[in-house]
Formats: structure tokens, C-alpha cells, sequence
């Protein structure tokens, strides 16, 4: 009976974080749009970490990319922002189960201080990728690497660039230093 409990429950939270979802993406710059495995190990590979860097996952969705970079760095300090609050709730989730110490918080991104930033993960459409520009040539550190999923930043040349099987497509990952 209490296992049937917990079910009901679970199913609920669902059905209203996909609601909460869905009626907040109306609201929300950006869809969420899950990255994919490989595409997201890819990213951490780009990011090249030592072990006690500080990386951000602006528009963090579900927290994937949070959570692996933390499996593989434990070292490292990992936070994410997300808007949506339904996707958000889920990420939470996922993090306090990965148990990996990652942060996500349900904030937008562009209104946070990113100053201690060694690498900034994105995947975020072009308007967004305009703003995060702007907001990267006010606080950032020389040398901080922002890796992308997709999407590349107008005006400004990456130091390198990947290309991703995936199933049977290609996605491409770009890095910066800024």
C-alpha cells in the first residue's frame, strides 16, 4: 500500500512539473532541449579540467551536464541556473540523486555574477547567445573557456570546434576563450 502511495505521488509531481513545463516555456527565451550523452561528455572533455576549476551551465535544463562533470571531477565546483521552474524541478531532482554535490538553482542566468567562472557551458539559441556576449565581456576573466552546444557566438571565432555523432546525425560543439 505504501509502495502504491509513493507511485501515485511520484505520477503526480510529474504530470504537474510537465504542466508547470509546458505552460512556463510560454514565458521562457529558450525551450528545454535535452543534450545529448555524448554531446555532453564531449563538452566536459573540451573543458579540460584539472580538478578544481569553477564551471557554470547557464539554461542548465536537467542538470546533465552538472552531474557528469562532477562524476568525473569530483574537485570541481559545479553550478547551473535554470528558468524554468518545471525543468528546474527536475534537474533538482536528478542532482539530489546523482549525489555529487552539483548546485542548481532556479534563477536566470543572465542576472547572476559569473565572475569566478573557469568554464561556462551553454546551449542556448542565437538572441541568447547575443546577450550571454555581452554579459561575458563585463564579468569574465581572461581566459575563461565557454563551451557550446550547437550554437556559436556572432563576431567571435572559436579556438576550436567538434563535431559530434549522434545517432544519425552530427552536432558541434564550439569552444571559447574569452
Amino acid at each position: 500500500m505504501v509502495l502504491l502511495d509513493i507511485l501515485i505521488i511520484g505520477m503526480l509531481l510529474l504530470i504537474v512539473t510537465i504542466v508547470i513545463t509546458a505552460l512556463g516555456h510560454l514565458w521562457v527565451a529558450t525551450p528545454f532541449v535535452p543534450t545529448a550523452t555524448k554531446v555532453a561528455e564531449a563538452m566536459i572533455d573540451c573543458a579540460e579540467f584539472k580538478g578544481n576549476e569553477t564551471a557554470y551551465d547557464l539554461g542548465a535544463g536537467d542538470g546533465k551536464i552538472l552531474i557528469h562533470a562532477k562524476r568525473r571531477f569530483p574537485g570541481i565546483t559545479a553550478k547551473g541556473y535554470e528558468i524554468a521552474l518545471g525543468v528546474w524541478f527536475f534537474g533538482l531532482i536528478r542532482i539530489f540523486l546523482s549525489r555529487t554535490g552539483a548546485q542548481l538553482f532556479w534563477r536566470d542566468a543572465l542576472k547572476q555574477n559569473l565572475r569566478d567562472a573557469d568554464v561556462i557551458f551553454l546551449y542556448l539559441l542565437p538572441h541568447m547567445m547575443r546577450r550571454c556576449a555581452e554579459k561575458f565581456d563585463r564579468e569574465l576573466r581572461p581566459g575563461t573557456k565557454v563551451i557550446s552546444h550547437a550554437f556559436q557566438f556572432h563576431g567571435k571565432e572559436p579556438m576550436a570546434q567538434h563535431v559530434i555523432p549522434v545517432g544519425r546525425s552530427q552536432k558541434k560543439v564550439f569552444v571559447y576563450q574569452w
